[in-house]
């Protein structure tokens, strides 16, 4: 359930749903206490004070994909979209079919794509993202588990059924076409979970080579998708969506 619409452009503002997915602290005073000081901030347009008392929630290490949107919420409204897109990425790992979050994350992505500062994907990725977006890695590798499993099934018939097994080439077609871009998807999304990570920080220059004096090979604006390579001492070496590559100050990126 949702409590009264608090619009940021089109998406409400959850809040009952939030409580619930933090059901687990329900004794916990203080997370709750936390919790409702957001809410009321929030609803003044305190922002700052807001994301502070959200901040305590995750300082416990609590994951809950409301409270990760409440926060990016929070963070649009301060205009900052890096931080924005950063905790809607991060929600976005916890309930991607979140209708709500759905349309505010692609409102915040549209701002920076209005000024031609996110890089495209590739085409392969792209086709991914509709097909599989919006299942969480846990729902990739039940769906993966379900195709190895009708994959069993279809060749234990098979043995004994002679018509079963004319059909078993056609059978692991589909499978097969089934499972492929499943797995490939998986598997970016596995590689991704420590690496990924967004661009926070405004008109970021990406180096050839890890130092100041280096030379510029791209700009990366805040908002972009970025997947660290390789690590030095204050620098990270980061992967655009387009498949460049570069260094950037650490303090530049956080992961998701």
């Amino acid at each position: 359930m949702r409590k009264k619409p608090c619009f940021i452009w089109t998406g409400s503002f959850i809040v009952a749903a939030a409580v619930c997915a933090l059901s687990a602290y329900a004794l916990d005073a203080e997370f709750i206490s936390a919790f409702d000081a957001g809410n009321k901030y929030y609803e003044k347009g305190d922002y700052a004070s807001a994301i502070k008392e959200y901040g305590k929630i995750i300082g416990r290490d609590t994951a809950s994909g409301n409270l990760y949107y409440n926060i990016g919420n929070c963070y649009f409204k301060k205009g900052d979209i890096g931080h924005a897109l950063l905790y809607y990425e991060r929600a976005k790992r916890l309930m991607p079919q979140d209708a709500d979050l759905r349309s505010n994350y692609e409102f915040a992505l549209s701002q920076e794509k209005a000024q031609g500062q996110m890089a495209e994907k590739p085409l392969t990725a792209k086709a991914l993202d509709i097909l599989f977006g919006g299942l969480t890695i846990d729902g990739l590798a039940i769906y993966l588990s379900s195709a190895w499993g009708l994959l069993i099934f279809c060749l234990s018939v098979s043995i004994f059924s002679r018509g079963a097994r004319r059909l078993m080439p056609y059978a692991l077609a589909v499978i097969v076409i089934m499972a492929l871009p499943a797995a490939a998807a998986f598997q970016d999304r596995l590689a991704g979970l420590e690496r990924d990570a967004i661009i926070t920080a405004k008109a970021v220059d990406a180096k050839f080579e890890p130092f100041d004096s280096a030379t510029t090979y791209f700009q990366v604006n805040q908002g972009n998708l970025v997947r660290e390579i390789d690590e030095k001492e204050g620098w990270r070496k980061i992967r655009r969506a387009d498949g460049k590559l570069g260094w950037v100050k650490s303090d530049s990126l956080e992961k998701i």
